[in-house]
């Protein structure tokens, strides 16, 4: 008969059937090696990190572009201004030779497109129009570029610009801003030339964007004609507000005395194109998806009047303007950054517009945009995951930073919506607190819970700091969390470490 040794159930006997804090604390080393690595692998998943910007598949979201600038405005008027353009030095010579711009667009000036800046103020979806200028222009290092901001408060105020990113193209155009009482209309001027004086077999296609569709009064947007509309000669596009039909335009297209008209919806497309197509014998006006019937017309009669874009024309951005007769292409007008050559830096500014056919029509740009009582200036550039500088007006006194809200040093990007489970933990709409708080509020007591488990299976606290710190870093992998998270949580291991080491040399 074989004999057992029999251990009483006790607590000694209990603390036998758990890992020795010897052998655990010969584990330090790679326990610490561990952490490291669970760290840097989170670090470099966050989009803190600006990896993604590298080789960005979408622009979407302020991570998904490399670099970032904070522009200062001071409106030193007495009044909030709406849709303004905001005059600003770019050092772009500067940022192109450190691939902030134009890194995987252009491999030298030659080629530069500044295509991938795009600028906002608080969300990507409060869009900054952006007109650049004179980018090859190898005779001066710094640009002017213009800023359409939505809304410019008295006093201080800022926007973003973000930079670096290989799939964004911007599209850039030519900004009108009206008339009125003491100022004269932004135009676009192409002087009369053969080129352009159509007669049948002919397109004009506009791209375009009213800002402000609710206040856009009537206008001729683009007029070469002679005489009152409907009974002269030429063509022209003009769009009337209609006062019967609630939130919509009429477009109407010109030829002679022969008009055909089209409507669109506001906000219905992010931009408009409207064309007007004359086939030989009638016209037929297009906006947007919409189109008109086709109006029996001759063919469109000649004058020597210029070809004029935006009289009157409000709060609208011009994309393009193509001309074509047949398969042959009389002119085009891209409004690119490579393409708009400054004249005149004194207001009322002046521009000449590069004609992209063969035909090379220049164009020129005037705007009356001044710049009185208004001031503007950009930042260093910094990565994205860098937080910017918060809109504080003048003479603001806080007692304390809010380290949970956003434009701080602790502000985080835009997060991964659909990381794994997000469905979960995502914060609810309208919850009104700081994403910080409410992500640091949800992961650090999963994390506590999930390292006391830890601790009471294995008395270690080395182990249990490393367990507590897991949901940390998954939160830091997807956005959720700044990476300074990651940070004290990698100091307490070590620190942990060291106390125990400490502790046994006695």
């Amino acid at each position: 008969m074989n004999n057992f040794s029999f251990y009483p159930f006790s607590r000694a006997y209990i603390f036998k059937l758990l890992p020795h804090l010897k052998n655990i604390s010969s584990m330090k080393t790679p326990v610490l090696l561990f952490c490291s690595f669970m760290f840097l692998f989170a670090a470099f998943s966050s989009p803190n990190m600006n990896m993604p910007c590298l080789n960005a598949d979408a622009d979407t979201q302020p991570y998904q572009y490399c670099y970032k600038t904070t522009v200062k405005i001071t409106n030193s008027s007495n009044s909030v201004l709406y849709n303004y353009p905001i005059r600003l030095t770019i050092p772009y010579e500067s940022w192109f030779v450190s691939d902030y711009v134009d890194s995987s667009h252009s491999v030298s000036r030659n080629t530069a497109k500044g295509w991938d800046m795009r600028a906002y103020k608080s969300t990507l979806s409060n869009e900054i129009e952006i007109i650049g200028q004179d980018i090859r222009d190898m005779n001066t290092g710094e640009m002017q570029f213009w800023f359409v901001v939505p809304q410019i408060p008295v006093n201080d105020s800022s926007f973003t610009l973000l930079m670096g990113n290989n799939q964004q193209k911007r599209n850039q155009g030519l900004y009108f801003s009206g008339n009125s009482a003491n100022v004269n209309s932004d135009t676009f001027i192409v002087l009369d030339n053969n080129n352009i004086d159509l007669t049948s077999n002919y397109e004009i296609n506009i791209d375009m964007k009213i800002l402000d569709e609710s206040n856009f009064d009537t206008a001729v947007i683009l007029d070469k004609y002679d005489g009152v509309l409907g009974s002269g000669t030429g063509y022209a596009i003009k769009i009337t507000k209609m006062a019967t039909v609630p939130a919509s335009l009429q477009v109407s297209c010109y030829s002679d005395n022969a008009v055909a008209n089209a409507t669109y919806a506001y906000g219905s497309l992010p931009s408009t194109n409207i064309k007007m197509v004359h086939s030989g014998t009638d016209i037929q006006c297009f906006a947007g998806n919409n189109s008109s019937n086709t109006v029996v017309a001759n063919t469109t009669n000649t004058n020597t009047k210029n070809l004029v874009f935006g009289t009157d024309v409000k709060n609208t951005m011009l994309y393009d303007l193509k001309i074509t007769s047949g398969n042959t292409v009389n002119a085009h007008y891209g409004f690119d950054a490579f393409s708009i050559d400054e004249t005149d830096p004194i207001c009322p500014y002046a521009a000449v517009i590069q004609d992209l056919s063969t035909n090379s029509n220049l164009g020129t740009y005037n705007t009356h945009s001044c710049q009185t009582n208004i001031s503007s200036s950009s930042g260093s550039v910094v990565l994205t995951s860098a937080s910017d500088i918060p809109d504080i007006p003048t003479g603001y006194t806080g007692w304390s930073p809010n380290f949970f809200g956003d434009g701080n040093p602790f502000a985080t990007p835009t997060a991964n919506n659909n990381a794994f489970g997000s469905e979960y933990y995502s914060q609810p709409a309208g919850f009104g607190v700081p994403s910080n708080f409410w992500y640091s509020m949800l992961f650090t007591p999963i994390g506590l819970i999930l390292g006391g488990l830890v601790f009471i299976s294995s008395r270690s606290l080395l182990m249990s700091i490393v367990a507590a710190g897991m949901p940390i870093l998954f939160a830091i992998s997807q956005g959720f969390l700044p990476i300074w998270f990651g940070i004290i949580w990698l100091l307490v291991a070590l620190v942990a470490a060291g106390i125990k080491q400490f502790g046994e040399q006695f």
